[in-house]
């Protein structure tokens, strides 16, 4: 198998995917865990703290399921072969 195939690239992709999904998860979770909607003010003090923290997890999702987007369409390339 010279070059790379379906088959290399669906696989790339899955594990891409699956990595990326998961430091994406990491960064989730270094923002810690929402205070009560009880007190408007810790609210608003962790939006204002984690911010950074829940957007990079949020984009890091995003590229994670395109990613897997992708592993799906491979493994139909596949499937039809």
């Amino acid at each position: 198998m010279s070059g790379w195939s379906v088959v290399r690239w669906t696989g790339a992709l899955g594990l891409a995917a699956i990595v990326v999904q998961l430091v994406g998860f990491i960064f989730g979770l270094s923002a810690g865990s929402t205070p009560s909607f009880n007190d408007p003010n810790k609210l608003l003090a962790y939006a204002k703290s984690a911010h950074f923290s829940t957007t990079t997890a949020l984009f890091l999702f995003v590229i994670g399921l395109t990613l897997f987007i992708g592993f799906l369409a491979g493994l139909r390339a596949i499937a039809v072969s």
